[in-house]
């Protein structure tokens, strides 16, 4: 059977934001809500496998290849 871990990550990711934001002192230092929304529909695409997601996370930041 194939393990899917594209929910998980995102999930993981979330719960990992969640609490640095918590913690963080300076508004500036948080991960805004539209962030950790891009980001999360970007893991949950990585068990397609056409999806590219260091290609993504190139496009998402705005870095040439």
């Amino acid at each position: 059977m194939e393990r899917k871990i594209g929910a998980k990550l995102a999930r993981t990711f979330r719960e990992i934001t969640q609490k640095s934001n918590e913690t963080a002192r300076a508004e500036f230092s948080k991960v805004s809500l539209e962030e950790m929304k891009e980001i999360e529909s970007l893991l949950k695409k990585i068990d397609n496998p056409n999806f590219n997601l260091m290609k993504e996370l190139y496009k998402y930041f705005d870095i040439e290849e």
